[in-house]
């Protein structure tokens, strides 16, 4: 855990809680079921980020002042990484906090990486303290390849629900490459999902949960 307030960042998520990265509809690609293989959950980045602010958004049911930050979310992430991220610790709580079910399901993580540094730039995060959880693989513009590779056909990754550690994520950048390989072996073999083409390719993230 790093308690380190001026630690650069690239920006904050709102995504759901791990366990709880469902949805009963299976609505925009999620699954009716949590990422979870037994007590081991998905604690990535691809949590349905900003699901509940989006369904109200569309709904229109958004209190104006939480419709004019989403607004500046949408415009201040013009690229084609797929990841909106919210550039401070306030309006990210607001976004957050909207209102009580969201408050429930969802929690606010931050996210760095040296790829994503040079895309979407870095802040000074203004936070009290951030625990990092570890190393998510996404192919930006598109997923995680670890909650749609192990979490969806854990017969395809043999051994890896014990390396991932206990937030359902990669421990360190090391063994991203050999993961990898076994998605697109999964891929090519029909078991995941064949990854589209990728502006941006692969990056490894490190994700932290904001904690009091």
């Amino acid at each position: 855990m790093s308690s380190d307030a001026t630690q650069k960042i690239s920006g904050f998520l709102v995504v759901r809680k791990a366990g709880m990265d469902k949805d009963p509809e299976g609505r925009a690609f999620y699954s009716t079921q949590p990422s979870c293989l037994g007590a081991l959950c998905y604690g990535g980045i691809d949590r349905m980020p900003w699901f509940d602010l989006d369904e109200e958004f569309y709904a229109g049911t958004l209190p104006e002042r939480v419709a004019l930050l989403r607004k500046s979310l949408e415009l201040s992430n013009d690229d084609l990484t797929g990841i909106r991220l919210c550039r401070d610790g306030p309006t990210a709580h607001a976004l957050l906090e909207f209102d009580e079910r969201a408050r429930l399901v969802n929690e606010i993580v931050c996210l760095r990486s040296a790829k994503l540094a040079a895309i979407k730039g870095t802040v000074e995060s203004d936070v009290s303290a951030v625990r990092w959880d570890g190393f998510d693989l996404v192919s930006l513009g598109n997923w995680s390849l670890i909650r749609e590779g192990l979490f969806r056909s854990p017969s395809s990754f043999p051994g890896w629900e014990k390396v991932l550690n206990e937030s359902g994520l990669l421990p360190s950048p090391a063994s991203a490459d050999e993961y990898l390989l076994l998605y697109e072996a999964a891929a090519r073999s029909g078991h995941v999902e064949e990854l589209p083409g990728s502006l941006y390719g692969f990056d490894v993230i490190e994700v932290g949960r904001l904690v009091s």
